[in-house]
C-alpha cells in the first residue's frame, strides 16, 4: 500500500505509511497532511519513536536543527511563536 496513490474528496494522495490496526486516534480511518500556518492558535502534534539507545536530549537537539531549518524556509507561512517541546512518552508502542 505504501507508495500507492489513492483518491479522497477528488484529490490524489500518496500513501506514506500504514498504522497498526489497534491505532485509533480520533476514530479516523485516514489521516491527511496538514499545512502549517502563521496562526499562533494552530497546534501540531507529532509522535516520534526513538531508536534504542538514542537519548532524549540528542533527539531534542536534532529536532531543533530541523525546526530551525523549517522556520527559515517557511518564514511567510510559519511562525513558531510558541516554540516546541519534546516530551517523553510513558506508553510503550
Amino acid at each position: 500500500m505504501i507508495g500507492q496513490t489513492i483518491e479522497l474528496g477528488h484529490k490524489l494522495y500518496t500513501v506514506i505509511g500504514v498504522a497498526a490496526p489497534r491505532f485509533t486516534w480520533g476514530d479516523s480511518d485516514v489521516y491527511l497532511p496538514g499545512t502549517p500556518s502563521a496562526d499562533p492558535r494552530d497546534r501540531w502534534l507529532a509522535f516520534i519513536k526513538l531508536k534504542p539507545g538514542v537519548r532524549h536530549a540528542a533527539a531534542g537537539a536534532e529536532l531543533q536543527l530541523l525546526v530551525d531549518r523549517f522556520t527559515k524556509d517557511t518564514r511567510k507561512t510559519f511562525a513558531p511563536a510558541n516554540g516546541w517541546r519534546l516530551l517523553p512518552s510513558t506508553k510503550k508502542f
